[in-house]
């Protein structure tokens, strides 16, 4: 597994438990992305990315 895949992967998870969290399991992508590059997960993300990670999430 490379270091890109892995940081997906953990951009995977970490959105799916902030999901999980709201009260109506929503959020957008400007949210998640503040959420991701914020200290507390601290993955720079961009809202590209957080957009793919949303789309293979609808799958």
């Amino acid at each position: 597994m490379t270091y890109a895949e892995t940081l997906r992967r953990h951009r995977r998870l970490a959105i799916l438990r902030f999901l999980e969290e709201s009260p109506t399991y929503t959020s957008n992508a400007s949210v998640l992305t503040d959420v991701l590059n914020s200290n507390a997960i601290g993955i720079d993300t961009s809202r590209d990315q957080t957009a793919t990670e949303l789309a293979w999430a609808s799958t």
